[in-house]
């Protein structure tokens, strides 16, 4: 690792890796023996992410957001070279093109032999500009390890020590090629390093080691390693999803750890085939000694097998300072465990930390500048007294980006959002006394500062972290201990309230997502709901204000144009109710992004920006629902209610709307969704409208439904919210419906009803001849009375009197016939009078539908030659059924739509 560097590629890096290699080794998928060691060899030394600090009432830093971007980078490149072959032999057919680790390291550049880790140079994978992630360059750097040499040294100094044969070279043939020191035995591990650098010049770097698969010849791996130590002051802080815990303070010897695994027997232990110790890249290896005896204990827990023995952190032998004296490194350290000389190496396995710092005397325990625990946000040097504190850990001082190594103070809100403190007050001048043993003692007595400007009002506890590095101050990082009094509150800082977001409050929500907008010139005003931290209870409508522009870096902002609230309810500390009038105070030229300004009764105030977007009138729809019907294919008539914003409607102005479908799939498909039905109908502050609409020969699937303001042609399609993110678009989804047939007052009154049929009838005479058909006559349905076709012979069997008859639907009208499809017509009558002669039973079959849009018409007719027999002898009224043949769904059956009419 590269010293005066951030070291970055953040925790969860490892803790990834770490459940992917869990997940190889205990799942029951089924991996391979070469898989599961290569999981178990593939060791990531996930080096800590760097600068996380808040920055005003809010704000993370530039590095707080170089570490989350960066962590993504370095785990997106580090893949990229883990999925490299980490040896393929060249041949005479192939001598240029890279084709494993070394070959992509080296290139075709001049053969490297010197395989120092410390000058190690950085080859570019990605340089800065070229995407992903523009803003940084990821380099790589590597050497190869003789595992056989790494004892008693860090995996540093093992690659440094490592020498490379003479003749070997990256792009050689016939062999050449493979990694092998100078002795001649080939190299299986790798310790690479990807880095990722950002425009300032700060560094985050993810250290691996990469094993060679053609190597392992044995199921061996270290699955967990825990502190089983009888003595609770030897135990840590950190504990697995098991309970157990994983860590120790590196001040303690004679500790107790358990590695359970595979791989080893006591017979292996008792022939000295089995050597396992803790191994970091930055610091001298760790052996784990016997708890008695000349071997390690070996035992069986269940199915599962472990090794015991004992691990001394303060053995004076740590390479790294300031971390005491030559006490080990504090962070993730890796289980090494040697079986018969087959190597296997768990990624993370255990976290050496600092001891606990703690604080004695509690809440009593200190003071502050005027002895009353609490300041004014003004304050910036508001000094605090903390005494009788143990093991405050002080090595390296230093300012960002240099920020040194030791204990952060922090005053953390008592509030939370998600989990997460609304806001950190991190501690300067952090001062310790006595301060000879850098922190390694009880009795402490310590002093700091805290700039209180920008922070946010309200109670606050106290966190003491011991910091790996004080550009980390997170709880989170393995290594770091830290106490956190629970008991508050501890101080009360005088201070503004939080704000978060501001949007138009509805008692039912119209919206899945909240409005960050509203329009000027309503006859209306606006609601707004408020939300953020630290309201209290005597904010008053002066203490609230949108603004446009200005000078938002004074309290009270000044704005180019400002907007009072007319009245403020004040819901709990996390809620404002205010309420805007934007007609009389916003004309056309103060249409913009607005702020929001909110002051508690203590003459504090916050600013939210940006807040609030004022803008010209326009339609949108917010929400709709369907009055009658549905949205189906080949209805019209469908009553719609459209909830939204400037529906305006004014007559003598020339003012009105219409409501628009466009077929999403294909938008010049853009029609008016109201043609042949009556006009829409606005309230009159244009927030509802009420409509029919037509959707005959619609096609099936999406289709946008917008509101057209005329003659401006403005329209709400695409409209965003600009600070939420949210496009505020309504889809129909027009779907195949049940087919239907018109009845009186459906879907407008006034209009015919459905069935117009076309009959002729023949009667036959004394000697049983038939004579000649009458004329084609037609009758439709409506008025109140049923269509009807020739036929009924009330004597049935009198020859003179029997008679028979043709009739065809010449028209017949409906919704939900498919479009471009068909239909079928079935018909039964259901005369039952005796003598029971066959009953008039009929299907008409595929009868194509036709669709006219202009005039909300949906239908089918029929010639003479679809006609069906009807006679002699049928009944009176006639049953129907229509089917889609589309879908295969049937309508009802309708009743005495139609029947046979008397004749003779």
């Amino acid at each position: 690792m590269i010293e005066g560097g951030s070291r970055g590629a953040k925790e969860e890096m490892a803790v990834r890796m770490v459940k992917r290699i869990r997940s190889a080794l205990s799942g029951e998928g089924g991996f391979s023996l070469a898989e599961v060691l290569v999981a178990g060899l593939i060791l990531v030394l996930a080096v800590f992410p760097m600068v996380g600090m808040f920055d005003g009432a809010f704000l993370v830093s530039k590095a707080a957001y170089d570490i989350n971007i960066s962590s993504e980078c370095l785990q997106l490149y580090a893949e990229q070279v883990r999925n490299m072959p980490f040896y393929v032999p060249h041949t005479e057919d192939n001598i240029t093109t890279p084709l494993d680790l070394d070959d992509f390291y080296w290139g075709a550049r001049t053969p490297e032999n010197n395989n120092s880790w410390s000058d190690a140079p950085d080859v570019v994978m990605k340089p800065s500009g070229a995407e992903p992630y523009p803003e940084f360059e990821v380099t790589l750097k590597i050497s190869y390890i003789d595992e056989e040499i790494v004892s008693g040294m860090s995996l540093e100094d093992g690659a440094n020590a490592t020498v490379m044969a003479n003749d070997w070279e990256p792009m050689a043939l016939y062999g050449y090629d493979r990694p092998k020191s100078n002795s001649g035995k080939p190299l299986t591990l790798i310790l690479y390093e990807v880095k990722v650098t950002t425009e300032s010049g700060r560094f985050y770097t993810n250290t691996q080691l990469y094993a060679s698969p053609t190597d392992v010849v044995a199921n061996v791996y270290i699955d967990r390693v825990i502190n089983v130590s009888a003595d609770t002051a030897k135990l840590g802080t950190r504990y697995n999803s098991y309970g157990d815990c994983i860590s120790a303070p590196h001040d303690e010897n004679n500790i107790t750890i358990r590695a359970y695994g595979e791989g080893f027997t006591q017979s292996d232990l008792d022939g000295g085939l089995v050597d396992l110790k803790m191994v970091r890249v930055e610091d001298t290896d760790i052996q784990v000694l016997p708890v008695s005896g000349v071997t390690l204990t070996y035992g069986e827990e269940g199915s599962e097998k472990y090794l015991e023995g004992l691990i001394d952190l303060a053995d004076d032998n740590g390479d790294e300072e300031p971390w005491g004296p030559d006490y080990r490194m504090p962070g993730h350290w890796h289980a090494w465990l040697v079986v018969n000389h087959i190597i296997s190496v768990k990624n993370n396995a255990f976290i050496v930390e600092y001891p606990v710092p703690v604080y004695d005397e509690l809440n009593s325990g200190f003071t502050d500048s005027d002895g009353d625990k609490q300041g004014e946000e003004s304050s910036t040097n508001e000094e605090l007294t903390f005494t009788d504190l143990d093991y405050v850990m002080s090595f390296v001082t230093g300012e960002y980006p240099n920020p040194g190594v030791g204990a952060v103070l922090q005053l953390i809100h008592t509030v939370e959002e998600n989990g997460i403190p609304i806001d950190v007050i991190e501690a300067a001048d952090l001062a310790i006394n006595p301060s000879a043993s850098d922190g390694y003692q009880t009795g402490l007595t310590v002093t700091a500062s805290f700039d209180f400007t920008g922070h946010i009002g309200g109670n606050y506890k106290i966190r003491m972290i011991n910091c790996m590095d004080r550009a980390t101050p997170s709880i989170d990082v393995p290594g770091n201990t830290y106490f956190e009094l629970d008991a508050g509150p501890y101080y009360y800082l005088e201070g503004p309230p939080a704000l978060n977001q501001a949007y138009v409050y509805e008692a039912t929500p119209l919206t899945a997502s909240p409005r960050h907008f509203g329009y000027d010139d309503r006859s209306y005003p606006y609601t707004l709901e408020i939300k953020g931290f630290n309201f209290d209870n005597l904010i008053a409508p002066s203490d609230i204000k949108l603004g446009l522009g200005g000078d938002t870096g004074v309290d009270p902002p000044v704005g180019d144009n400002e907007v009072e609230a007319l009245a403020v309810d004040i819901i709990d500390t996390e809620t404002l109710r205010a309420t805007f009038d934007f007609a009389p105070s916003v004309e056309e030229t103060e249409r913009g992004m607005y702020w929001l300004y909110v002051r508690n009764s203590n003459g504090f105030g916050n600013v939210l920006q940006p807040a609030f977007d004022v803008r010209a009138p326009a339609p949108i729809i917010y929400s709709y629902s369907y009055d009658t019907l549905g949205p189906w294919q080949n209805y019209y008539g469908v009553g719609l209610s459209v909830v939204g914003e400037c529906f305006d409607v004014d007559s003598l102005a020339g003012t009105y709307v219409d409501v628009m479908i466009k077929e999403v799939a294909d938008p010049l498909n853009d029609w008016l969704a109201t043609e042949a039905m009556s006009d829409p109908a606005a309230s009159a502050d244009g927030t509802l409208l009420t409509c029919e609409l037509n959707l005959v020969d619609c096609d099936i699937g999406d289709w946008e439904l917008y509101v057209m303001s005329q003659p401006a042609l403005l329209t709400d399609s695409g409209y965003t919210d600009a600070i939420g993110g949210v496009t505020y678009q309504s889809f129909v989804d027009v779907e195949y419906g049940t087919p239907v047939l018109l009845t009186q007052g459906v879907p407008a009154s006034g209009e015919p009803w459905s069935v117009r049929i076309t009959s002729r009838y023949r009667g036959c005479d004394d000697a049983g001849v038939w004579g000649d058909w009458s004329a084609w006559q037609t009758s439709t349905e409506g008025s109140g009375s049923m269509a009807w076709a020739w036929e009924n012979d009330p004597n049935h069997d009198t020859i003179n009197y029997k008679t028979e008859g043709e009739m065809y639907f010449v028209e017949l009208r409906g919704m939900g016939f498919n479009k471009d499809g068909t239909i079928d017509i079935s018909c039964i009558a259901k005369n039952d009078l005796p003598p029971k002669f066959p009953l008039f039973k009929a299907t008409w079959s595929s009868i194509t539908v036709q669709c006219d849009r202009a005039n909300a018409l949906v239908f089918v007719v029929m010639d003479e030659t679809m006609k069906k027999f009807s006679g002699p002898d049928e009944g009176g009224y006639v049953d129907m059924e229509i089917k889609n043949n589309t879908t295969g769904d049937s309508s009802v059956k309708y009743i005495n739509r139609f029947y046979f009419r008397s004749e003779g």
